[in-house]
């Protein structure tokens, strides 16, 4: 590195651990030769507030840790109307345990770009506080370049490559999603949507609640209106969308990784969901009271209040 790249560096970086230097940790991270995402960030002019809140929040020291990591970056004219919805003047007034809360959540491991990116599934954020602990998840849809996260948030993938991973732009703030929130944005679960709402289920639980939710994707219904003799959920007594509903969600959290053989206690306590693992595969499945079975799509998908499993039946308990 010559001495200018090194003395932009310095001075960049002091200036700004300067100014919020009694709220950023000490953490021990391995010295990486060319730029990385904060230097990065540094660097540019119309992302040095975002630089700021993030030594705010405690997170630059992990920015330039090896990683990789992929950032999704706030202009200053978002922490800008951050700052004024909490009612601060500047960042020396922000709380940095809440800034830590959302900053986070824009912070994922591994290095993502339009080349690896499916079109459209889950990624986990550094963001860990949910009720049981675990990292909250992100749902996005790919569309070229193009990045819709959580359904309503437009990040660009035109990206800028560091040293230990990249950075995307994203329009606003993010904030943390619920496990209904997740229902809603994955097309993959409409009529699961339906059903929950047509049952009076769409709070699911209250933000203290640590809760699994076992989702059949759109295609498991026409089975379920085969076997209830209907041809929509419209025709569905209350009564039994209720029991579909509660039969589909355990009181805990339910890791797939961890899945056992044995039996799942559901909502409906005397309903239970038995767990068996395949003799071949070796991969858990879902068997419901009729004894159907019940395959894993995509799992482990968190939110704030609890976990979500997307399954391609719709549990029965009747």
């Amino acid at each position: 590195m010559n001495n200018h790249r090194f003395i932009i560096i310095i001075c960049s970086f002091i200036a700004c651990i300067g100014f919020f230097s009694c709220e950023e940790p000490e953490e021990d991270f391995e010295p990486i030769t060319d730029f990385n995402i904060f230097e990065t960030l540094l660097q540019q002019d119309n992302y040095s507030l975002f630089a700021q809140a993030l030594t705010k929040a405690g997170l630059a020291n992990r920015l330039e840790t090896q990683g990789p990591f992929t950032l999704f970056a706030l202009d200053d004219q978002v922490i800008e109307s951050y700052l004024t919805s909490v009612g601060v003047d500047s960042l020396n007034d922000a709380n940095g345990n809440e800034l830590r809360t959302f900053l986070s959540y824009h912070i994922i491991e591994g290095t993502w770009t339009a080349d690896n990116l499916a079109d459209e599934g889950y990624l986990t954020s550094l963001n860990n506080e949910s009720t049981n602990g675990s990292r909250i998840s992100i749902y996005f849809e790919k569309n070229g370049n193009n990045l819709t996260l959580n359904q309503q948030y437009q990040a660009n993938l035109m990206s800028d490559t560091t040293s230990n991973g990249v950075i995307h732009t994203v329009e606003t703030l993010m904030s943390l999603p619920r496990l209904f929130d997740f229902i809603k944005y994955d097309d993959r679960l409409n009529d699961f949507e339906d059903m929950m709402v047509l049952a009076n289920y769409t709070s699911i639980g209250p933000l203290s609640d640590t809760l699994t939710v076992f989702a059949p994707e759109n295609a498991a219904f026409p089975t379920l209106f085969d076997t209830l003799e209907v041809s929509s959920l419209s025709e569905i007594p209350s009564n039994t969308l209720e029991r579909l509903a509660e039969y589909g969600i355990a009181d805990t959290s339910i890791y797939f990784d961890n899945l056992l053989e044995g039996n799942i206690t559901s909502s409906l306590p005397e309903r239970k969901i038995g767990v068996f693992i395949d003799s071949v595969s070796m991969t858990p499945y879902l068997q419901d009271f009729h004894g159907n079975q019940a395959n894993f799509i995509e799992g482990d998908i968190q939110a704030i209040n609890g976990r979500l499993h997307l399954i391609d039946r719709v549990l029965n308990p009747d």
